[in-house]
C-alpha cells in the first residue's frame, strides 16, 4: 500500500460524519455491493427501505442481538436483516485497499 493511500484515510478521517457515510456508500454502490452500504439509523432510513411495518419488525426480529435501536448506524446483512452500531468504521471496512483506491481516486 502506497503513501498515498494512507493520505487518502488520513484526510478521510478529517471529513465530516456525514461525508465519511456519503463516500462509503458511493464507493459500494460503484462496485455494486449494496449489502455493504451504511445508513443512519433514523425515520428516513426506516420510511425509505421498508414498504411496511411488517417488513421493520422482520428486519427487526431475525437480526437478533445484531440490531439497536439506539445505535447511529445500520446496515443490512446478506439475509436483508439489519445490523447496527455505534460507529461508521464498525460496519464499514474503511481499510479496505479498494476503498482506499477509490479516496485516492476521488482526491479526498
Amino acid at each position: 500500500m502506497t503513501n498515498d493511500y494512507y493520505d487518502a484515510m488520513e484526510d478521510f478521517n478529517l471529513l465530516s460524519e456525514g461525508e465519511q457515510v456519503s463516500l462509503w456508500s458511493e464507493f459500494c454502490r460503484d462496485k455494486g455491493s449494496y449489502d455493504d452500504e451504511v445508513f443512519y439509523n433514523d425515520d428516513d432510513f426506516f420510511d425509505n427501505m421498508f414498504p411496511s411495518n411488517m417488513g421493520i419488525a422482520r428486519a427487526v426480529w431475525y437480526s437478533g442481538d445484531n440490531y439497536r435501536y439506539c445505535d447511529k448506524f445500520v446496515k443490512f446483512d446478506a439475509y436483508g436483516n439489519l445490523k447496527s452500531a455505534a460507529y461508521l468504521k464498525d460496519l464499514a471496512d474503511l481499510e479496505d485497499d479498494d476503498f482506499l483506491e477509490f479516496l485516492h481516486n476521488k482526491g479526498v
